[in-house]
Parts: structure tokens; sequence; C-alpha cells
């Protein structure tokens, strides 16, 4: 998830659960949400498939994105993503955050989100 933060995207919250992912990030200029979400499937496909000894598809072509545009909203979507595995064991997930996170994003609201004017992405796959 984080190869590319600050070159491509800046990466905020993710969390990475057993049959698809939700991340918040936002785009940097000149690049595209498609071919980020592209070569993280590819990426994390190859790994699956040597840590299984298999090949094939791992995820469905299409995936789910919402764009950022308030404060608020972002708040809402980074509160969605943390409590998203509240349910499942600790060992079925994975989460984290980058430096769209450490530049600020907030639940409570206190500092400015680097996404919340320029807008962001949280993308589901």
């Amino acid at each position: 998830m984080r190869r590319g933060d600050k070159a491509y995207f800046r990466l905020g919250d993710y969390v990475i659960m057993p049959n698809h992912v939700h991340t918040l990030l936002q785009v940097l200029v000149g690049h595209e949400l498609s071919e980020i979400i592209k070569a993280w499937k590819s990426a994390s496909a190859r790994m699956m498939g040597q840590h299984l000894g298999r090949s094939g598809s791992y995820w469905m072509d299409e995936y789910f994105d919402h764009a950022v545009r308030q404060e608020r909203s972002l708040r809402e979507f980074v509160r969605y993503i943390r409590q998203n595995p509240r349910n499942l064991p600790a060992d079925a997930f994975a989460v984290g955050c980058g430096s769209l996170s450490a530049a600020g994003v907030r639940t409570g609201g206190e500092s400015k989100s680097a996404a919340g004017d320029t807008g962001g992405t949280v993308e589901e796959t």
C-alpha cells in the first residue's frame, strides 16, 4: 500500500480486510486513480500468488471510489475505515496510515486536512 506514497498519491488511513480493502488517499497532480489501483492490484496479486503457490485473479475488475470535498465527509470516511474491522479477530486484518494522515487528517477535526480542500478519494476494492 505504501509504495508510491508521496510520489503518486498521499496515503491516509487504510484497512486491509480478508476480502477487500478500504483506503483514503489523495491522488497527486499528473496521476490517475485507475493507474494507482491497477498497480496495487497487480503487485498484491503477485505477492499473494507467491505466498499461496498459485496464480490467477484475486481482485474484482471494478472498484468503488468517493470524492471527499468537505472536512465533515473526510472525518466520516476516516471513522468508517477505522471502525470497519471492529467485529473481526485482530489477526484477520491490517490497519495503517501514510503521509496524508501524518499531514493532519484527524477524526476529531482538530487540524485542517490536506485532502479537505483539494479532494481526496476513498477507494474500496
